[in-house]
């Protein structure tokens, strides 16, 4: 008999394919009480939806246990029914707070929800024995309906077993990928990371402390550690020791003290949760700060922390954020990761978070790969420059001499050839001048910020005494500018001759402060004048400013580059027709759109293929040259773009040049519990 074969059908050669599935069933309790809470809320609005709403949980639970391939709706409201089925079985341990918290959420109009769930036990979740299933001759309606689920699930694992039984007889070569010293993210590859970590630095980094919850993620820890910056253990306990230096690493359980702070309801605190959240956040500092063990110097923190709350102003991570640096540690926080079925191993996706959380814990020690930055062949550029940028940072709160507020600006610098990262504050600049990045970081932690996150001079002045202060204040500013440039051009780099200065600043963030940065200054006036009042004209012919501009608000215009349809490239291009006077030129630097980024068409697609996306946009920065003296616009516009590609913590181009990752994430340490929870730290593909 001859076979009819469908397009894109397949046939299962196995006589009677079954497969394997383990499924949960609702607990009673957990039922009645899910129930009862969506029939009162149905009675209150006097209408609307009487069973359980799983519409709004399944999607999140689902996509927090990836083994889960089936959800069934009926599972809340039938005792027979299972809820959930899996390939596989995972830890429960988190599951019943989980749906605790999303019932909090969905229920929220009602009063006394957690009076309802206080009974409610984590422990009545379970997996049912795992059941075999006939994939080709169901028994009943409900096995007729997973089948839809789990025989695709069942084809693409047989398909998979057949990256196997046909390389098995090949020679298998190690692919790349799995090598860590090709990872396209410079600071993951040990080759760089562990000499650059012991280098002779200032405030080198000689301890770190785990603390942990679960031994899967405190091992993970370890393991990403001595293998990044090629160590062993010791003899001697907590010790770990390499060709290139030795570290100090400490564990410790965390206790109960990362668990969500204990936001009550409205109708029983009287207060909002953002209006509770200060003093939550107060108490668990307390308890953080007897916690800690004491450190003679500043050293690292690794935290793990539990998944977040559906109540964002339950999030403890700010405590640990502030409390830990004040006890000397600088701190990366990390998700607990996801484990298969045996307790002892990790998912291969769950390394990840590992590695970029032992990566940012470096980051914000400052460390930058043991070789030079600039590459005088390459770029064309002398060595001897500094790279310096400026980043206007928040507000302080109203509480100086004056009672008025002062915004807080950052400088940082990064020496080419050593790879020191320094920053500076007006203030520290007039105690201390330059301090190494983390104590710096360390230090901003001690401001008294106000609780309006962003910089308020961005806002309208609405009488004569507002404008007054900010003059006053940008005067300030522009002299801390000059002082901190005319340092840097009178410290060498090398000691073969002065070295020079690039000064670069985004036109969003600083031309409040900086206001000849605006515009209209930079075609009416002299845009040095502010800064020839404090350095001299020798001092002035060896530096060089630039002005970015990040395309974002309309300012920065869609590129079209000319031949390059849909502007799928990178590189530099100049305004023609634009700024053209020789001192102040117009470039747009561009850059490839990343394959992270969302909505938007591939090269290989058209709108045949998904007419909702966006074209690919490229990203542009546009670069404005203030000040070039000695050198062609053209040159110095290549290097300013180089250095977008040279953040070694990301594998692709940023927005904004190097240093200004350095600055940017700065944010991270200015914070107070006054905070807005909305508050959250930037992306490195973002500014």
């Amino acid at each position: 008999m001859t076979k009819i074969i469908l397009p894109g059908a397949w046939e299962p050669t196995a006589t009677n394919p079954t497969y394997k599935l383990s499924a949960i069933y609702v607990p009673t309790a957990w039922r009645q009480v899910a129930n009862n809470l969506a029939q009162q809320r149905a009675r209150f609005r006097g209408q609307g939806y009487r069973a359980v709403p799983v519409y709004s949980l399944d999607p999140l639970i689902v996509g927090s246990f990836p083994e889960i391939i089936k959800t069934m709706r009926n599972g809340w409201q039938k005792g027979n029914v299972p809820w959930l089925l899996a390939t596989e079985t995972i830890d429960l341990s988190d599951l019943g707070n989980y749906i605790k918290d999303w019932l909090i959420e969905e229920f929220s109009s009602l009063k006394d929800v957690e009076s309802q769930l206080a009974n409610l036990n984590n422990h009545d979740w379970h997996w049912e024995e795992p059941k075999i299933y006939d994939l080709l001759h169901p028994q009943d309606q409900v096995e007729t309906s997973n089948l839809y689920q789990a025989i695709p699930d069942y084809l693409a694992k047989e398909f998979l077993v057949v990256d196997e039984d046909n390389q098995s007889s090949k020679p298998k070569k190690a692919k790349k990928s799995e090598d860590p010293n090709h990872s396209a993210t410079p600071m993951l590859r040990p080759k760089l990371a562990a000499p650059a970590v012991f280098r002779k630095l200032e405030n080198p980094l000689h301890t770190i402390l785990i603390l942990w919850e679960t031994p899967q993620c405190r091992d993970a820890l370890i393991d990403e550690i001595c293998k990044l910056l090629y160590l062993s253990p010791t003899n001697v306990d907590n010790i770990y020791e390499g060709v290139y230096g030795f570290l100090c690493i400490k564990t410790q359980h965390v206790g109960d003290l990362t668990q969500n702070l204990e936001i009550k309801s409205f109708s029983e605190a009287k207060r909002t949760s953002q209006q509770q959240r200060p003093d939550l956040l107060a108490e668990r500092i307390n308890k953080i700060t007897a916690f800690l063990p004491p450190t003679k110097e500043l050293s690292g923190a690794l935290i793990e922390i539990r998944p977040k709350s559906f109540r964002s102003e339950a999030d403890p991570k700010l405590a640990w954020r502030i409390r830990a640096v004040k006890a000397g540690y600088l701190n990366q926080h990390i998700h607990r990761i996801t484990t298969i079925t045996d307790p002892n191993k990790l998912k291969k996706s769950g390394l990840e978070p590992v590695k970029q959380a032992v990566s940012d814990l470096l980051r914000q020690f400052g460390i930058l790969p043991d070789t030079p930055l600039i590459d005088s062949k390459k770029d064309g550029i002398d060595i001897d420059i500094w790279l310096t940028c400026f980043y206007v940072l928040r507000r302080t709160r109203k509480n100086n001499a004056e009672n008025i507020p002062k915004t807080v600006v950052l400088i940082i610098r990064v020496n080419p050839l050593t790879a020191k990262v320094e920053l500076t504050t007006p203030d520290f600049f007039k105690e201390q001048g330059w301090l190494s990045y983390p104590v710096g970081l360390a230090h901003l932690s001690d401001e008294d910020w106000d609780t309006n996150f962003y910089d308020e001079s961005n806002e309208e002045l609405d009488d004569d005494q507002k404008r007054k202060e900010q003059t006053k204040e940008q005067r300030l500013i522009n002299k801390f500018v000059a002082e901190c440039l005319q340092d840097c051009l009178n410290t060498p780099i090398t000691d073969k001759k002065s070295p020079r200065v690039l000064f670069m600043a985004e036109a969003q963030n600083a031309r409040k402060m900086l206001n000849w940065l605006q515009n209209r200054n930079l075609l009416t006036n002299d845009p040095l004048q502010t800064l020839k009042q404090h350095l001299s004209q020798e001092e002035i012919n060896r530096l060089w400013i630039v002005r970015l501009r990040v395309a974002e608000n309309g300012e920065v215009p869609v590129t079209i580059v000319k031949d390059s349809p849909g502007s799928r490239t990178s590189g530099v291009y100049r305004w023609q027709g634009v700024c053209d006077d020789g001192e102040r030129s117009l470039y747009l630097s561009v850059r490839k759109p990343l394959n992270t980024e969302k909505h938007i068409l591939r090269t290989w697609q058209s709108r045949l293929d998904n007419g909702s996306r966006q074209a690919g946009k490229a990203r542009i920065l546009e670069i404005a040259l203030i000040h070039h003296p000695q050198i062609k616009g053209d040159k110095l516009a290549h290097f300013v773009h180089s250095l977008r590609s040279r953040w070694p913590y990301f594998a692709n181009d940023i927005i904004l040049p190097l240093p200004f990752r350095f600055a940017i994430k700065a944010k991270e340490y200015a914070v107070s519990t006054k905070d807005p929870v909305e508050f959250s730290e930037t992306d490195d593909s973002n500014f």
